[in-house]
């Protein structure tokens, strides 16, 4: 009976030590997480949409580069999602995350949002042109306050303007300004021609007028099997999940739209953050996972997030999980904020 007893004794402690290092691994089984980097060298460092609504078009812009091989202009992306002058052919029928329809104006706020699958459809019916006929300018800094996007696009909406007679007179200074801002953004275009085209069009037609005199004969495709998908069934965000590891394993870069203020909320340790952060409706933003791997540490399965902010880094976040503009997640917070996942696949 003691024998017997003693052999007892063992089985149970096998089983309760297995069981405990089955806990151990229960949130994320690393057999389930491979670990995937893609190659992403043809998309440079992070971009910085600074304080304009366009981290479709920069998340768009990095899935276009990613297949076509060259860095795709995301200015260009969104200058294509925003026209919608009937005259130009351009005409976006998407409404950006807010409800109400976005295009280039004078302040950063009216230029608003929009969907990154929609914005690859339309921008591929023309073509992608390359960041260094269109710039989307960068900046390398954290904060970025002496200069912004907004920045640009304003000079060059004001320059329009006067230039049309719509706003006022042509001053020395809006016109210094304004072709500051063209030669950032067109490097290789004729400043002249630019600034016909501004004399012509308004300021929605002009974009697509002054992106399409940038990049003329210039253009890619993306390849005519590839097709764009969409899964914004946030009632199974599991599935949302599931179709971001499938294209990493088939070392594909996936878009997502996500909730960033409560995924940095709910990533972060500090409990501070935690507790004075209440759970309430907030603003989508998108961008690229490119990468996924098995954290030993916390033994969770983590997704690496390209940012559309430079080398910005929420001071939330570790220097653990945030370097250089791209910052790691966990499934769980990824999966409870996600909104939408976009991804190219072959017909």
């Amino acid at each position: 009976m003691r024998y017997n007893l003693g052999c007892m004794c063992r089985l149970i402690v096998a089983i309760l030590f297995f069981l405990i290092l089955k806990q151990a691994f229960a949130a994320d089984d690393p057999a389930g997480c491979g670990n995937v980097t893609l190659d992403i060298s043809k998309l440079g460092q992070p971009r910085n949409q600074s304080d304009v609504g366009w981290c479709y078009a920069f998340a768009a812009a990095d899935m276009a580069s990613f297949y076509l091989g060259q860095r795709v202009s995301a200015v260009d992306v969104a200058a294509k999602y925003n026209s919608r002058n009937p005259v130009t052919g351009y005409i976006s029928t998407d409404t950006d995350l807010s409800g109400s329809s976005s295009s280039f104006s004078e302040t950063s706020n009216v230029i608003a949002g929009g969907f990154v699958g929609s914005a690859i459809v339309q921008a591929n019916e023309r073509g992608f042109c390359n960041e260094s006929l269109v710039r989307s300018p960068e900046f390398q800094g954290t904060k970025n306050l002496d200069q912004k996007l907004s920045s640009y696009t304003t000079n060059i909406y004001k320059l329009n303007r006067a230039l049309r007679g719509e706003d006022g007179p042509l001053t020395m200074r809006i016109c210094e300004n304004g072709k500051a801002s063209l030669s950032a953004i067109f490097p290789s275009t004729n400043l002249g021609d630019l600034i016909r085209v501004l004399k012509k069009y308004d300021s929605d037609s002009s974009w697509g007028k002054m992106t399409d005199l940038a990049c003329m004969g210039k253009r890619k495709f993306l390849p005519k099997n590839l097709s764009i998908h969409v899964n914004n069934n946030t009632k199974d965000p599991s599935s949302m999940i599931s179709d971001i590891d499938r294209k990493l394993n088939s070392r594909d870069i996936v878009g997502i739209g996500y909730d960033y203020v409560h995924l940095v909320r709910d990533s972060t340790t500090n409990w501070f953050v935690n507790f004075f952060t209440p759970r309430m409706p907030a603003g989508g933003h998108a961008s690229t996972v490119v990468a996924r791997r098995f954290n030993s540490a916390t033994k969770e399965c983590e997704y690496e997030i390209r940012g559309s902010n430079g080398a910005y880094c929420d001071p939330h976040f570790t220097k653990d999980q945030c370097a250089n503009g791209y910052y790691w997640v966990n499934r769980a917070n990824l999966k409870n904020n996600l909104i939408s996942v976009d991804y190219l696949q072959k017909n």
